[in-house]
């Protein structure tokens, strides 16, 4: 009984180890296919350091640079190309931020000084509405309501250019008044 049983297991696991032969090999074909074809593309690739970065000469631009309509130096950037050759003569992000970040400084500070200028100016206007005095009424009243209306806009237009401003410095990370 005994050897019977043991002829049986033995039978029994040579069955179950050619039955794990027979499924493996499909899928030992596949990892070895799949092995060659790594190191065929492991031998086509290259892989650039650090070190391999400064031999470049010039920067790598994915878009033209151009300034922007009406400011100075559109045309001659357009001429150039965009960029001078010269490594040493290219900015920084960093440099250009700082850059960025001192015309939005001065235009933020022009726009304060605006608002400033055009609240000093509603002070007389909405004295003599408010006069029950001087008779504003007719015409000179509706001049007063839309020189008022006119200052107001253009205050509520300023707040708006600042604050676009404010959030394009945060965006670059600059810091403003």
């Amino acid at each position: 009984m005994r050897a019977w049983l043991g002829v049986i297991t033995l039978l029994v696991g040579f069955g179950v180890a050619g039955a794990g032969e027979a499924q493996e090999s499909p899928l030992a074909a596949a990892a070895k296919k799949e092995k060659e074809r790594r190191k065929k593309v492991q031998s086509q690739t290259q892989v650039l350091t650090e070190g391999d970065l400064p031999r470049s000469r010039r920067r790598i631009n994915v878009a033209p640079v151009t300034a922007a309509p009406g400011t100075e130096g559109a045309e001659e950037t357009e001429a150039e190309g965009g960029t001078s050759g010269d490594p040493a003569a290219e900015k920084t992000d960093e440099e250009r931020n700082a850059e960025r970040g001192a015309e939005i400084s001065k235009e933020i500070s022009q726009a304060q000084d605006r608002i400033k200028a055009l609240e000093e100016s509603l002070v007389p206007i909405r004295a003599e509405l408010s006069d029950l005095r001087s008779y504003s009424l007719g015409p000179r009243r509706a001049e007063l309501q839309k020189a008022l209306q006119e200052r107001e806009a253009e205050i509520a237009q300023l707040n708006q250019r600042i604050e676009s401003l404010r959030t394009e410095a945060r965006r670059l990370r600059v810091s403003v008044p």
